[in-house]
């Protein structure tokens, strides 16, 4: 029978995603702007903390963490979860958590790391002020020391996003600096990201238009004030898009000057249909205006005649 050594939990308010999370929610949307607020920094106090140690019998977790189980470990062992616990050290392959009044050591040497979204990630991320989850066992020797089956960064915000921007500065041999709605980034650019270039504009006459392929381009062809469109895994922590694809000229059109034609085309018969109303409408006021006098003369010429009428009525013997 399982015997529960401790549970405590705060009673301190956060918002219930650093509990449940919001495992696999929208990872690939490409709409940002409703991206989850950073968890990082929040006073512990703040914090809604949990802390569950309970004791298993067998060697499942130790096993299951890739470590040879102690020695002394015979019968049972104590399963960690830490819920909301804030990094206090960041080491090679460790780091230092704090939740309550406890400072714990945990060993990720044979943990699976991630994100908040559930993305693969690194202890290289990590930084101090973090908010993790960690699930693991506490070492036989040592009550303050976790082996960690799963550590949760849930401050580490990573998913795929559109940005479109300026590009304010540039880095050879693979960065760039793109100033968008949502501040500066900074923009990675690999072997494998798709460089776009606007293809050659040609003026086409009459329809339909040849297609014009879009051009190849090289982190060359990337230059100061460039409008461009970056599509990528976007860290907003440290403000940084791993790019994919890169459209330098935004998302143009394949017959840009056509296009244009079109547009004014279109407005010009806008213009016209507008004048023909205007003069439809002045021309029915004349009409309404004639019709209104000749009913006014012939309401002027009856008055007349009942006037005539009365009087020859009144002289009559």
């Amino acid at each position: 029978m399982k015997k529960y050594i401790a549970t405590i939990v705060s009673t301190a308010v956060i918002a219930s995603s650093l509990l449940t999370g919001i495992a696999g929610a929208n990872e690939g949307r490409d709409n940002m702007m409703s991206a989850k607020p950073i968890i990082k920094d929040v006073l512990e106090k703040d914090l809604r903390q949990e802390l569950n140690l309970k004791e298993s019998h067998g060697r499942t977790i130790c096993a299951e963490v890739g470590s040879a189980c102690p020695a002394s470990v015979t019968g049972a062992q104590t399963e960690a979860l830490l819920k909301a616990a804030k990094i206090t050290r960041v080491g090679a392959d460790a780091i230092a958590v704090s939740i309550f009044t406890f400072t714990y050591e945990i060993d990720m040497k044979n943990a699976k790391i991630v994100r908040n979204y559930w993305g693969q990630s690194s202890v290289n991320e990590f930084s101090v002020g973090d908010i993790v989850n960690v699930h693991g066992y506490v070492d036989a020797a040592n009550s303050l020391l976790i082996h960690a089956k799963t550590v949760r960064n849930v401050s580490i915000q990573q998913r795929h996003g559109v940005f479109k921007g300026k590009i304010e500065s540039v880095t050879a041999p693979d960065t760039f600096v793109l100033s968008t709605e949502r501040g500066k980034q900074t923009v990675k650019v690999s072997a494998d990201t798709k460089i776009t270039v606007p293809p050659t504009q040609v003026v086409c006459v009459t329809a339909p238009c040849p297609a014009m392929p879009e051009r190849i381009g090289t982190f060359a062809d990337i230059q100061v004030g460039q409008t461009v469109m970056v599509r990528g895994l976007w860290n907003s922590t440290s403000s940084t898009i791993n790019a994919y694809v890169v459209i330098i000229g935004g998302e143009y059109s394949v017959r840009p000057l056509l296009k244009e034609k079109r547009v004014e085309n279109t407005q010009a018969k806008l213009e016209k249909k507008i004048d023909q109303v205007e003069s439809k409408i002045e021309k029915t006021k004349d009409e309404n205006t004639r019709k209104l006098e000749e009913l006014q003369k012939l309401l002027n010429d009856l008055q007349a005649k009942l006037k005539v009428s009365s009087t020859a009525t009144t002289t009559t013997p």
